[in-house]
């Protein structure tokens, strides 16, 4: 019997051919079951000022009514973020031991804490979170490394693969809010935390992706 390899354990090409195949499912099952249906309305119920473009409607026997879209959802959500989030949200960063070292990492978890919540977005990204929730019923937040963020530890040299245009960054973490949409997930388990692999949906640059990747620029 021929030995059978795991299909995120391919090489890439075949990885990835696999991974697309994956993903077609799984947007067809959310045409089939009417779920993308229902993220459109609750986008455009959520966003309905947008729908109409901010025009009044005339309406009645001789035009002596005047229509305008009331975003009667959005509102709704606005209220419901504002108590869900109403509070700020406050780390302690607790040491599981009382020696010299524990008690220091704690601190320096704490403002470790405190940056991320203020230069990384964390506070931002998790209200937006909290809204596709309340908007999709879903919203995650994914944590990726991105080399294109952090400081700079290499400019740009003349020559190079990279053209001499693009500086080198040490990489930091980015926060990425995620609607049900952007989340691809094993469509054939009934649960919701026994899934046998996830795929995110991200947008990027293209250019920045050539930039990083000068040898699949084709």
């Amino acid at each position: 019997m021929a030995k059978t390899t795991y299909w995120a354990a391919e090489e890439t090409e075949k990885c990835v051919s696999e991974s697309w195949t994956r993903m077609e499912k799984f947007y067809n099952v959310l045409r089939a079951s009417r779920m993308l249906d229902l993220y459109r309305n609750a986008y455009w119920n959520r966003y309905s000022g947008g729908r109409s473009g901010g025009n009044v409607g005339i309406s009645g026997e001789v035009g002596e009514l005047t229509n305008i879209e009331i975003g009667t959802y959005a509102n709704l959500i606005q209220h419901m973020m504002t108590l869900i989030l109403g509070q700020r949200p406050a780390f302690d960063a607790k040491a599981s031991n009382a020696d010299f070292d524990s008690m220091a990492q704690a601190i320096m978890a704490n403002s470790l804490l405190e940056t991320v919540m203020r230069e990384r977005g964390l506070e931002s990204c998790a209200r937006t979170v909290v809204d596709f929730g309340l908007t999709f019923g879903m919203g995650r937040m994914a944590v990726l490394w991105d080399s294109f963020e952090g400081p700079v530890f290499r400019p740009p040299l003349p020559g190079d693969e990279r053209g001499g245009s693009v500086d080198e960054k040490s990489g930091d973490v980015r926060l990425v809010p995620l609607t049900p949409m952007d989340v691809v997930l094993d469509t054939l388990k009934e649960g919701s935390h026994d899934h046998s692999y996830k795929m995110i949906r991200t947008w990027q640059n293209k250019y920045d992706l050539m930039a990083k990747y000068p040898e699949l620029e084709e």
